[in-house]
């Protein structure tokens, strides 16, 4: 096991708890928890009942604590609890903290038309193979197998259940009664959908969900897991206690030790605006990680921890942007010039994306597309830098087509 005295703290500004994550499956920062004081700590107005020793207390800024642990149902508790899925769920994958690819988790791998888990069809679908990591099991040694993908399809599909419908969407490709069942994995026909990639981020182990009230029944406690913790302790309001999975498949690459080297994780949650009792705690050492989604007092009043032992990092959150640009039959504005590819082009030019961002203490977004189709995708904001001469230059092309100065202030203003 890692001496966690030997960690320093670590103060993460994420849109996932990744590096939180990172830090329960192997060797890394954080440093013991503070001695408990008399005051109990406190996150918003109420009292948060002391959790017990944890080897790493992690503190997740700008999401209210989740008032359902299900993270399949759809309910504005999905955000945060997507943030702490990687320690908390099994799941088919995850996602890497910088680059933001997909990359397997209980999955051996990440069906693709390069290796063989899609094929196409030829008749507009594909045919997708999910193969579980050989030897994989549930923290009470049930052996995972393709029949938990099956349940977890049905789940999603059940139209008497108030399912996601960002998952629900992605099921209902699914040709009904097409899937084939084994116990290495599933293998199915789907309409062609890059969606094939996302079909199961999470993973539900049949042998345990199947038959209670998932509605109601899973509320505040979470199902026997195959990922690196299992649940222990649930406070709603205030915590989320995990103890390491004896059970767990992965070992550390580099020195064949069985992951997680944690023993235990709290997760404590934050209300946006909170950030300022979120940073008392990590520099009191009350928390080891903070992962906030947005540094609200500026960037520099996290880095300065650095001087103080901390390790700051920095990383793209799973946040997308895009301009959407109305017309055709819902354009309301009879004097709008969207339907011209030459203005929305000069309009994309005209944006400064990094001094927007530099007034909000943060860097500009990239394409979400890279998520999806990492190797596949060009970002498409590269197309379209700050470039006031190509403004100019788009406005001044369409005027003379429309027999229309855009550069005096003389043509049309609305859009």
């Amino acid at each position: 096991m890692t001496d966690p005295m030997t960690r320093t703290p670590h103060l993460a500004r994420l849109g996932l708890a990744l590096s939180a994550v990172a830090l329960a499956c192997a060797p890394g920062t954080g440093v013991s928890p503070a001695p408990p004081t008399e005051t109990p700590v406190t996150t918003g107005t109420t009292e948060a009942p002391d959790p017990g020793p944890a080897a790493v207390t992690v503190g997740i800024g700008g999401a209210p604590a989740p008032r359902t642990l299900n993270p399949l149902l759809d309910s504005a508790d999905v955000a945060v609890l997507d943030r702490v899925a990687a320690a908390a769920y099994t799941t088919g994958f995850g996602v890497a903290p910088v680059s933001l690819e997909l990359v397997p988790e209980i999955l051996a791998e990440i069906p693709s038309v390069g290796n063989g888990g899609i094929v196409d069809n030829g008749d507009g679908t594909i045919l997708v193979t999910f193969t579980l990591v050989p030897g994989a099991e549930w923290a009470d040694g049930v052996p995972v197998t393709g029949s938990d993908l099956e349940f977890t399809h049905e789940i999603l599909v059940d139209p008497s259940l108030p399912i996601r419908s960002d998952l629900r969407a992605r099921h209902d490709k699914i040709v009904p009664g097409s899937m084939v069942t084994e116990d290495e994995g599933v293998t199915l026909t789907m309409e062609a959908s890059t969606d094939a990639e996302l079909l199961f981020p999470y993973i539900l182990p049949r042998h345990e969900v199947e038959g209670t009230d998932f509605v109601d029944d899973w509320n505040d406690r979470i199902w026997t897991g195959a990922g690196p913790f299992v649940f222990e302790q649930y406070q709603p309001g205030q915590f989320l206690a995990l103890r390491r999975n004896d059970r767990y498949w992965k070992r550390d690459p580099m020195t064949d030790e069985p992951l997680p080297h944690l023993d235990r994780v709290v997760f404590r949650f934050f209300s946006a605006g909170d950030d300022p009792r979120l940073l008392q705690l990590f520099e009191s050492r009350e928390l080891d990680v903070a992962s906030l989604d947005f540094a609200n007092g500026g960037v520099d009043t996290y880095e300065s921890l650095a001087t103080q032992g901390a390790s700051v990092d920095l990383a793209p959150s799973l946040d997308w942007l895009h301009l959407n640009f109305q017309f055709g039959p819902g354009n309301r504005n009879d004097n709008s010039l969207n339907e011209y590819r030459a203005f929305r082009r000069a309009v994309a030019h005209a944006i400064d994306r990094t001094e927007l961002a530099s007034e909000r203490d943060t860097v500009p977004l990239f394409s979400f597309l890279r998520l999806y189709r990492p190797g596949l995708t060009e970002d498409p904001w590269a197309q379209y830098e700050f470039d006031t001469e190509r403004t100019a230059s788009y406005l001044d092309s369409l005027g003379r087509r429309l027999d229309t100065d855009y550069l005096s202030g003389t043509g049309r203003a609305s859009c």
